[in-house]
């Protein structure tokens, strides 16, 4: 059984038991009021001051519920005493007198018990005497005739009690009914809080033995209740108002009472000032009470989880909580049983069976049944379910429904492992459980093993030799190879050739199969004689096994074979002859030929010939080819079991065809004139290879400066593949063991394994035409054997253009400072604007009006406002003239250093260069002058803007861009 939501474990395991068809079987003959009755009028339970069942009087007492819980047979100490009637109930026993008792520690009932404004807490000790509790007992009844609301429906009722330790003054006496599944946790600490609708039953008693106040509380506001709404103390609302069951004023829908005079204590009792168990319960230590919950919810009763039976320092709700007793009581419960085999295996049908019960007090709603096989449960049309039971919309109280489907076993690793979860609703309350089945796998498998004898009392695979007319043995052993947990196997072997059960022990009559059980791990031995063999050739002998696991139609099989050559008795010779797998024309082949007497009339051979159809004559050892021999020179005698080898070789011709096949034939005769003959072939592949290379350049002519590129074609063109070494030094190749396949059609591409390898690339020009070659190297796999080394090469030629006297303008200068993410090899760092000015010219650069001394100055210099200088000052007329100026005097400078600038003109005006001159009249301040110069140096850094720069140093140009030498500028050096 499960409780709704129930996320904790109980601390304390609560005993709870459904009564099942007994819950009104005692009243069929009360006649009980239409009316509203109080909770001790109703003849379902006794509210008398005592513990003991009246069986004069109609209702059950709280022996009865005792009992139901110790003893529910009743066959030992409850023997005679009738069944409550209980929907649900429960009985515990709390220590008593006891230092480790469970109690609170800082509790009230106006407080919530966990996330409230203050929350509840407990510890263990010892509660004080009167405050300290026994036995507790609830149950909930269900009360024939009774209808509080009209509903069409007997109202339910709870009922409960307990023992104090003490009658010491005036007690006050509590029980929460709880919704949440509230426990103890072990930090002292409780695990649910309240929610709206727990309800609390409070009882004051007098020490004259009364109840004088029996109030019914509920936490938050109930709109339920027909009650008038009183004061309350935190979040508690007063339901109801009673008192003793006695009183003519108490309410007819709750009361409580206590024993005014000592009562009887139908079980174990202990009270103060009594060694041992007290027969009798003291005057006002044992309290009953009962409540009408459907009266109280107005029919429509919550689903509660838990009880808290709790006594009080004082009578005041908000007075600190003592002892107390804590434990499940649900009403919404929900039992999942689930079964099937315990074994089966991938391929079968597994059957499953689930039940489904209501095992709690009210009637709940189905809200689905899944499986974590076959999904839902309650789809009809789900074609796994054979059986759709009962499980209809909703279930009543003790009631049960079935359903039953299969699912075949797919493919895995054992064991099969199935939850069925079902989920039921009483309004918005969840009922929930599951239930999980394992079915362990098994894999059943069966070896069959089958071998000859080898003359030695020992057994073998085979294959064997026998002469004609004897007879070998044979075993053949069963293994059961299935898995541990695979029942026993029951298996019939089979052998047609031989007689393995000839004293017919499995009855069947045919001597050629016979039957065995064996265990997992088990096997078994079968033995058999052949008898003679008198027909020469091989004899194949099959020996089958066939198994079905105990209790399963599942079949598995196993077969072997052995095979025994029959000889003829008569003069056998065997010659083998080996050699080379792989020629060429030109290439020697080396064969092995070797000759064996296998003496099958135990007599020695006369060799008489030995000849090689392409050889020719090897009898007497002399032919040429012939590299060593240690065969008698025929005729000769060759011994019977020994063998002697010839070893030659064979240039292999252009005529030869491919495979070259070259046969020896070896005739031999012994001394009852039998003869004997074998031969034995040998094929060698002739392969021709050969490999061209060709490299042709791509781009020609090709500018100084800029690359070269290449394109190299390897081809195999011969008939075998080919390891290929290749080197260009001029292009920096050098890749080893380049393995070339042969293809009929090759693609050129970076994959040589058709045949075909193109490789392109370049190489950075200077001036001169670009010359280089490459060379390979090829050479036969190792497989083939053969030493064979091709070499070729090839090479040409990239014409460079010849250029003329270069130029670059001012913004080709200035956005060339910086080569953007300054990644370029030596000498070019910080752009090629540096390389010029740095390593071409030379700091420091003289501009008449200004010295540089760095790239940063020359950067300053292009990048310098002409409307302010770096300070942020304003630039005077001469100062603006002589910045702006400096810009083509500097572009002017570069030019000058490139390795093929243009030639500076000379100013006709003053006689010197153009540069000297701007450096001349920058010095002073005619700007006439300065503007005059400016206009000539403009023409001049624009006269060779479209010839090639050939950069002396190998210098590549990286792109443009044209704010990389802002944050590196000095602008100072722009500064007048």
């Amino acid at each position: 059984m499960k409780p709704l939501i129930q996320d904790q474990k109980a601390r304390i395991a609560s005993l709870i038991k459904r009564s099942g068809k007994l819950l009104f079987a005692a009243f069929l003959c009360l006649g009980l009021p239409a009316a509203s009755q109080a909770s001790h009028d109703t003849g379902v339970f006794e509210l008398d001051q005592n513990a003991v069942d009246n069986p004069l009087t109609p209702g059950g007492d709280a022996n009865l519920i005792y009992c139901d819980h110790i003893d529910p047979d009743r066959v030992g100490m409850c023997a005679g005493i009738a069944a409550s009637t209980h929907i649900v109930s429960t009985f515990y026993r709390d220590k008593v007198n006891d230092p480790n008792d469970d109690i609170f520690a800082g509790a009230k009932d106006s407080n919530d018990i966990l996330g409230g404004k203050r929350d509840w807490g407990w510890k263990l000790g010892s509660a004080n005497d009167k405050n300290d509790i026994g036995s507790v007992f609830i149950s909930l009844e269900r009360a024939p005739g009774v209808d509080v609301n009209n509903d069409g429906k007997d109202d339910y009722f709870l009922f409960f009690g307990l023992d104090a330790f003490s009658e010491n003054g005036d007690a006050a006496i509590g029980f929460w009914f709880l919704q949440n599944p509230v426990t103890p946790l072990p930090n002292g600490d409780f695990s649910h809080g309240h929610v709206q609708g727990d309800i609390l039953v409070q009882a004051d008693i007098t020490n004259g033995g009364r109840v004088g106040r029996y109030d019914v509380y509920t936490w938050g506001p109930n709109d339920a209740l027909n009650q008038p709404v009183a004061p309350s103390q935190g979040e508690l609302t007063l339901a109801i108002e009673s008192s003793d069951c006695g009183d003519s004023a108490a309410n007819d829908e709750a009361c409580g009472v206590t024993n005014a005079t000592d009562a009887v204590a139908p079980w174990p009792y202990t009270t103060k000032g009594v060694d041992g168990n007290s027969p009798t319960f003291p005057p006002i230590t044992y309290f009953e009470g009962g409540l009408n919950l459907s009266a109280l919810y107005d029919g429509e009763i919550p689903c509660i989880g838990a009880y808290i039976a709790e006594t009080r320092q004082s009578q005041s709700e908000t007075a600190e909580l003592e002892d107390m007793v804590i434990n499940q009581f649900d009403l919404c419960s929900l039992d999942v049983r689930k079964t099937g085999p315990e074994l089966s295996k991938v391929g079968d049908t597994v059957s499953y069976t689930v039940e489904i019960e209501n095992d709690g007090a009210l009637p709940i709603t189905k809200s689905s049944i899944t499986d974590t096989l076959v999904n839902d449960l309650t789809d009809g049309s789900n074609p796994a379910i054979t059986l759709f039971d009962n499980c209809g919309d909703s279930l009543d109280a003790g009631d049960t429904c079935t359903i039953e489907y299969n699912y075949v076993v797919p493919e895995m690793a054992g064991p099969l492992s199935n939850t069925v979860t079902a989920t039921y609703l009483f309004g918005s309350d969840i009922a929930s459980d599951t239930s999980s089945h394992e079915v362990g796998l098994f894999t059943p498998s069966v070896s069959l093993d089958k071998q000859v004898g080898d003359g030695n009392g020992g057994f073998n695979d085979g294959p064997a030799q026998i002469l004609q007319g004897d007879a070998v043995n044979y075993r053949i052993s069963v293994s059961n190879t299935s898995s541990a947990n695979t029942p026993t196997l029951s298996c019939t072997v089979t052998d047609n050739t031989l007689s393995i059960d000839p004293n017919n022990t499995d009855g069947d009559g045919d001597p050629s199969t016979i039957d065995v059980m064996l265990a997992p791990g088990g096997s078994t031995n079968i033995t058999a004689n052949s008898g003679a063999l008198n027909n020469p050739g091989n004899v194949v002998n099959v020996a089958s096994v066939s198994c079905s696991p105990a209790g399963f139609v599942n079949v598995v099989n196993d077969s072997d074979t052995v095979t025994v050559r029959v000889k003829r008795r008569e003069s056998t010779i065997t010659v083998t002859k080996t050699g080379d797998n792989y020629t060429k024309v030109g290439d020697d082949v080396a064969y092995t030929i070797t000759i064996a007497n296998g003496g099958g009339s135990d007599s020695d051979l006369t060799l008489d010939s030995i000849v090689d159809n392409l050889v020719g004559d090897l009898t007497d050892g002399t032919h040429p080819a012939i590299t060593s021999s240690d065969c008698p020179v025929a005729p000769a005698t060759l011994n019977i079991g020994n063998s002697c080898t010839i070893q030659l070789t064979r240039e292999t011709l252009a005529t030869d065809s491919d495979p070259v096949t070259n046969t020896v034939t070896v005739q031999a005769s012994d001394a009852f004139a039998n003869t004997a003959s074998d031969m034995d072939s040998h094929e060698v592949d002739v392969v021709a290879p050969a490999i061209t290379v060709s490299k042709t350049c791509l781009n020609e002519p090709v500018e100084p400066g800029t690359s070269a590129n290449f394109r190299i074609d390897i081809t195999n063109t011969g008939d075998v593949d080919l390891l290929v070494d290749i080197s260009d030094s001029v292009l920096g190749i050098n890749q080893l063991d380049v393995m070339f396949g042969t293809s009929g059609s090759c693609t050129y591409d970076n994959d040589p394994s058709d045949g075909c390898l193109r490789i392109e690339a370049g190489v950075i020009a200077g001036t001169s035409p670009v010359v280089n070659q490459v060379d390979i190297t090829a050479t036969l796999p190792a497989v083939t054997g053969l030493a064979n080394v091709l070499n070729d090469s090839a090479g040409d030629t990239c014409d460079v253009e010849q250029g003329g006297d270069a130029t670059r303008t001012l913004g080709f200068w200035k956005s060339h400072g910086s080569d953007g993410d300054r990644n370029y090899p030596s000498p070019v760092q910080l752009g090629y604007t540096c390389h010029i000015a740095r390593d071409h010219v030379g700091f420091p650069i003289n501009l008449g009006w200004k010295t540089l001394h760095s790239c940063a100055d020359v950067f300053g210099i292009f990048w310098s406002n002409m409307g302010k200088q770096s300070d942020g000052d304003r630039r005077t007329q001469i100062c603006r003239t002589k910045l702006h100026s400096s810009w083509q005097l500097m572009a002017a400078i570069l030019n000058d250093g490139l390795s093929n600038g243009a030639t500076v003109p000379t100013d006709p005006d003053s006689g010197l260069s153009l540069i000297d001159a701007m450096v001349e009249a920058l010095s002073g301040n005619n700007r006439k002058e300065i503007n005059r110069l400016q206009g000539q140096l403009d023409e001049y850094n624009n006269s060779g803007d479209d010839v090639s720069i050939e950069d002396a140093d190998g210098a590549i140009i990286p792109q443009a861009d044209p704010n990389g030498t802002r944050d590196l500028a000095n602008y100072e050096a722009g500064d007048c």
